[in-house]
C-alpha cells in the first residue's frame, strides 16, 4: 500500500470516528438540552498556521472529550456567576420600576391639577 493510500485510509477512518462521536454528542446534547434548556456547542478550533500534529484515534478522542469537559466547566462557571448577579439585577429592576411608577403617578397628579 502506498503512503498516500494509507493516509487517505486513515483520514477516512478518522472522519468516521469523528462523525460517530459527533452523533453521540448530539444525542447527549439533545437529552441535556431537554433537561437544562442549554445548547452546548460541539466545536473544536484548529490553528491552521501551526505545524500539523498527528494523533492516534484514542488521543483524538481524549482531546475531544477534554475540550468538551473544559467547555462544560466554563458554562457552569458562567451560569454560577449569572446566578450570583441575579439578586442584584432583581433589586435594580425593582428600584427602576419603583422610580418609573413614581414618575407616572406624579405626571397623573399634575394632569389632574390642570383639569
Amino acid at each position: 500500500m502506498k503512503l498516500e493510500e494509507f493516509e487517505n485510509l486513515l483520514v477516512s477512518q478518522l472522519q468516521t470516528v469523528v462523525e460517530n462521536i459527533i452523533e453521540d454528542q448530539q444525542s447527549l446534547e439533545i437529552s441535556a438540552k431537554s433537561r437544562s434548556g442549554r445548547n452546548p456547542k460541539n466545536q473544536l478550533q484548529v490553528n491552521i498556521s501551526q505545524e500539523t500534529e498527528y494523533r492516534s484515534r484514542k488521543e483524538f478522542i481524549e482531546l475531544l472529550v477534554n475540550k468538551l469537559q473544559e467547555s462544560y466547566h466554563r458554562q457552569i462557571d458562567k451560569a454560577q456567576k449569572e446566578l450570583e448577579l441575579l439578586e442584584t439585577k432583581k433589586q435594580k429592576l425593582i428600584e427602576a420600576n419603583h422610580r418609573s411608577e413614581e414618575e407616572m403617578i406624579n405626571k397623573l397628579r399634575r394632569l389632574k391639577r390642570r383639569d
